[in-house]
């Protein structure tokens, strides 16, 4: 009996899950390539940023410390220097015999050693105004009892440094009591220095070719800058960062720099014993402005990579369905074969059972013709032999018949 075919196979049964459509293609792609890809971009830029800002935070804290150390020594040796000239025993005597000239000479020759200072002037020691140099300094008062910095060194007894804003220009403090040979003050050494005297450097100091540094003093006024914010007696004290970097004296932020008005990376330290925030910072946009420029050659590599693997794809996918459909038509006509095969081969089957059973009914016939041609061949033998015994008798008869005769 005939079985019937088994179901034809399509083309897309026969193919992979994802190469049956164009679209199933671009999904997996997309999930083994692209996303990888994404994802190798991504790390990549992000590592470029960590790098750079890294490298940004190091140059900062070079900066920090270079100016921090710079402050430190040059206020430490001043107020050393301011010490050592309130010590001297030719100052104290001419203060005390109020010797004009000699305090002069002195005073004039505190300012010749040291650059630094741009004018001197003796207190005493209720604050009164006694003598000063150099001549044609201006001195705006006469009383200073009220000042807190001249109240502060009544009450420490030693050399601190203040701020005095003198005519919009900051100016920097260092007073030196005078005493007498029984440790008694008397009197007051005070010396004033203006911002730019010193700081001038600070307008060459940079961490980075777009960087600034800022000084801040303790009660919230800018004292010197090289970025594009004016000093002056602002309340810098208001801005969280500042107030939170006076607390915490040292460390490295991430975040929005009031001297610059931007997002910055910023280093920040208190120095001693000026009591200043040195602030160095680089705008963050500046400082991944490099990985900036790099981004669209980045996403345009990667959009090439891309539309050029998807591209491959299809012609990948094209190629595949054109073998897949050869192969397909192979499978066909090779099940077609296996089937008539099959069939020849039950016909084989069902020819040799015919044969078979021919030649059994043959072996019959021919058993049964055997069978009938030994019969038949016995009874001609036994009618040939009976014509033998009836020609006997005959004779025998003949014999008989012609013995009378005689």
């Amino acid at each position: 009996m005939k079985q019937p075919d088994s179901a034809p196979l399509s083309l897309e049964s026969s193919l992979p899950w994802f190469l049956k459509t164009g679209k199933r293609l671009f999904a997996t792609l997309f999930l083994i390539i692209a996303i990888p890809l994404s994802t190798t971009v991504y790390l990549e830029i992000s590592q470029i940023s960590y790098k750079l800002k890294k490298q940004a935070i190091y140059q900062n804290n070079l900066a920090n410390q270079l100016v921090s150390q710079a402050i430190e020594e040059h206020y430490s040796g001043l107020i050393n220097f301011v010490d050592s000239f309130a010590s001297r025993p030719s100052l104290i005597q001419a203060v005390r015999k109020n010797d004009r000239s000699t305090m002069s000479s002195q005073l004039n020759q505190m300012i010749k050693e040291n650059n630094f200072l741009d004018r001197v002037f003796i207190l005493d020691k209720n604050g009164l105004l006694q003598f000063y140099a150099p001549p044609d300094a201006e001195i705006p008062q006469n009383d200073f009892s009220s000042e807190d910095w001249f109240q502060a060194v009544q009450k420490q007894q030693k050399a601190p440094i203040f701020r005095i804003y003198d005519n919009t220009n900051y100016a920097v403090t260092i007073t030196a009591p005078i005493k007498d040979i029984n440790g008694v003050v008397f009197a007051y050494l005070v010396n004033q220095e203006t911002s730019s005297s010193f700081m001038i450097w600070l307008k060459k100091m940079h961490p980075s070719f777009v960087g600034s540094i800022a000084l801040i003093d303790r009660q919230g006024h800018l004292i010197a800058s090289n970025g594009s914010t004016p000093t002056g007696a602002s309340d810098w004290l208001k801005d969280s960062f500042v107030k939170r970097a006076f607390e915490t004296r040292r460390g490295q932020i991430e975040g929005f720099d009031p001297a610059q008005q931007k997002e910055s990376l910023i280093t920040y330290a208190v120095v001693e014993p000026v009591q200043w925030l040195v602030i160095s910072s680089q705008p963050l946009e500046t400082v991944l402005a490099p990985l900036s420029a790099l981004k669209p050659t980045l996403l345009g590599l990667g959009l090439a990579c891309c539309s050029a693997i998807f591209f491959l794809g299809l012609i990948w996918l094209n190629s595949i369905r054109r073998y897949s459909k050869a192969l397909l038509q192979y499978n066909r006509a090779k099940e077609q074969n296996l089937a008539k095969l099959e069939r020849l081969s039950k016909q084989r089957q069902l020819a040799e059972e015919a044969v078979r059973e021919s030649n059994r009914l043959l072996e019959i016939k021919i058993q049964e013709l055997e069978r009938l041609n030994r019969i038949m061949m016995g009874r001609e033998k036994r009618i040939i032999e009976l014509k033998e015994e009836l020609k006997t008798i005959r004779l025998k008869l003949d014999v008989d018949a012609g013995q009378p005769n005689e």
